[in-house]
């Protein structure tokens, strides 16, 4: 018998916007964790085993940081740009945004790896040496790399692939065992796609919750930087919105249209009535769509 479910053309929303991404970075952490001085330090202190453990940095932190910097940054922007899916490390990237991500990985890439041929032609082999000094009876060349091996501790890379559909499962099975799989992969596919939205609308709620807690507090400290993350967010909401929900919509337009008092943070810092208006706005925005975060 023959599967027509299989001929007809399912393709999720989600498989047509986005993708499906991947950032990894290695790099070495400079740090070991010394077993001997562990129990060293817990017998003379008279404490357990498990009470402290001595984990040395082995290099100048300085030397590493640069390379640790520019890892931080780009897993941020990534984490930025993308949505999360599932649990094994891949994250929803918007088609839309594609072309400008690779514009900024490949210029951040290329620092990185210049960082990393910095550090370990150049500085590691100097940090090797002055580690004997600052560690003194704890230096151990055990615990380092050969200078020749070092660099390969270092990587950044970036991949894509196409966020799976259930017309991508072709083994050949029996047509209700077939059927049976492709409705499990759009089941699969159907919750994935809600939790990335609902992510969305939670980052939305608990940032405007959180603008709407310190415009109401007097006494609070309110940070430009509160309102220009929230601002950037839900002008991205155009991009990110990848399943095209019709409310996130609704709540971009209604957000960019009423939310006129969030448009000049310094006021909001000097001016009583303005952060009393923009109070009264919040409120307004959480009262139509606070059901749709929960």
């Amino acid at each position: 018998m023959q599967d027509h479910d299989a001929n007809i053309d399912t393709t999720p929303i989600i498989a047509r916007t986005a993708m499906l991404a991947a950032l990894n970075i290695s790099q070495w952490s400079a740090r070991k964790f010394d077993k001997e001085l562990t129990t060293e330090l817990n017998v003379s202190k008279g404490a357990r085993d498990d009470a402290a453990r001595v984990n040395k940095l082995l290099v100048d932190s300085e030397v590493i940081k640069p390379v640790q910097k520019l890892a931080n940054e780009v897993r941020g922007e990534f984490y930025h740009r993308t949505l999360p899916w599932g649990a094994d490390g891949e994250r929803i990237m918007p088609a839309n945004i594609y072309t400008d991500w690779m514009q900024y990985f490949s210029a951040k890439q290329s620092e990185f790896n210049a960082a990393a041929d910095h550090l370990a032609h150049t500085e590691y082999p100097a940090a090797l040496e002055r580690a004997k000094d600052r560690l003194g009876t704890m230096f151990n060349i055990d615990d380092y790399p050969d200078p020749a091996d070092i660099r390969d501790k270092f990587d950044m890379g970036f991949g894509v692939r196409p966020v799976p559909t259930a017309n991508d499962f072709r083994v050949n099975l029996s047509g209700e065992v077939g059927a049976a799989i492709r409705q499990q992969v759009r089941d699969d596919i159907e919750r994935l796609t809600g939790q990335t939205v609902q992510h969305l609308w939670s980052q939305v709620g608990t940032m405007l919750t959180s603008i709407r807690d310190r415009l109401a507090d007097p006494d609070a400290r309110f940070k430009a930087a509160l309102v220009e993350n929230f601002t950037e967010l839900v002008h991205d909401l155009d991009k990110l919105n990848v399943a095209n929900d019709p409310d996130l919509d609704k709540l971009r337009n209604s957000a960019e249209k009423q939310l006129l008092a969030l448009r000049d943070p310094e006021a909001l810092r000097k001016d009583k009535a303005t952060r009393q208006a923009a109070v009264a706005e919040c409120d307004d925005l959480i009262d139509q769509f606070s059901g749709m975060w929960g």
